[in-house]
């Protein structure tokens, strides 16, 4: 029934609401009138079917075109400081941000973002660009899992799990890995790797929906006047997990990785999904993140904080229409600042 019902909404209703802009009328009535959205990979065809993080170039195109002809778009910084300064613009506008650094940002996403004149963040995490770093982020190595070997049964830490599920409390593998820290992570993965040989697997896909930037194309894409780039944790850990002396180290790491081979202060910080602490909001700042960015907020004081913003993912397994709609529904349940 629900796939029927989304089918239905993605190939009808959204279209119709469109044509008739009662999508727009949703965010018109709203007060609020700044939101940030985000996304994630920019790939040159359609790689959904394995990555729901990488959208296609032809769909991202046709946003950036509406994006450009019916909101105006501020860097991702110059809206925190609206934030700071609770300045609420009259018309509605929009501040993009990417995640993880994936290298299909240099090769896809950065010809059509000056294409079309449009400022953006990317986010990356600091060990990739390390001596030894790795080419891809473990949650790449979750999505080979769940790709290749759907289906199977293994134990890990005492813990079993069928079809990617606990056995004990149907929680997600991926979940789960998120509650551990990086160095149990990458033991856990590493087992499952020689079990299950997922780089191999991983490898054999295009390079482009899973390939992290190196640092040539990390300094390259911070020679662009459009293009910002922020701090995302070092090993893509959900930091509020963690503990804050060592979510603390995973930052400082990172600042200090990305500011070296960038050589700029980094003050700008996108928490991995999403995941924070209002103590780590305080001690990033002290490590001088005095712009932060979350997912959703995860606490009441969030709102009210100048010191960080929540943001709505774009969807990339979607139609436009209903990407679409659901940006200007966020427009219309955000508060103003």
């Amino acid at each position: 029934m629900v796939p029927l019902v989304r089918k239905f909404a993605r190939n009808v209703a959204f279209p119709m609401v469109h044509f008739l802009r009662l999508d727009s009328l949703m965010s018109a009535f709203s007060s609020n009138n700044v939101l940030q959205i985000t996304y994630h990979g920019v790939t040159s065809i359609d790689y959904t079917w394995f990555s729901p993080r990488a959208i296609s170039a032809s769909i991202f195109e046709k946003q950036l075109a509406y994006f450009k002809k019916n909101f105006d778009i501020v860097s991702v910084q110059e809206a925190l400081d609206w934030k700071r300064r609770k300045f609420n613009p009259k018309r509605k506008t929009i501040a993009i941000s990417f995640d993880d650094g994936y290298t299909n940002n240099c090769t896809v996403m950065r010809p059509l973002v000056e294409a079309y004149q449009i400022p953006v963040t990317v986010f990356v995490c600091g060990a990739p660009f390390t001596p030894s770093g790795p080419r891809y982020l473990w949650p790449e190595l979750v999505q080979t899992m769940e790709h290749f070997h759907p289906d199977v049964s293994f134990e890990v830490r005492g813990v079993v799990f069928n079809k990617l599920r606990a056995m004990s409390n149907g929680q997600s593998f991926s979940n789960w890995l998120k509650t551990l820290l990086p160095e149990d992570r990458f033991e856990v993965l590493n087992e499952l790797n020689d079990q299950f040989g997922l780089e191999n697997h991983l490898k054999s896909l295009p390079s482009e929906i899973w390939e992290i930037m190196q640092v040539e194309q990390l300094k390259s894409l911070s020679t662009s006047p459009l293009i910002d780039i922020g701090v995302h944790g070092h090993w893509h850990s959900n930091l509020g997990n963690l503990s804050l002396a060592t979510a603390l180290d995973d930052l400082r790491i990172s600042k200090s990785t990305l500011e070296r081979i960038l050589g700029r202060n980094m003050n700008l910080l996108a928490y991995p999904d999403g995941c924070y602490t209002r103590d780590l909001i305080d001690s990033a700042e002290q490590l001088g993140f005095t712009h932060q960015l979350a997912v959703t907020y995860r606490h009441a004081e969030d709102f009210t904080d100048p010191r960080i913003v929540s943001r709505h993912g774009i969807a990339s397994t979607t139609t436009l229409e209903s990407t679409l709609f659901f940006i200007h529904r966020a427009f219309a349940r955000n508060n103003p600042w």
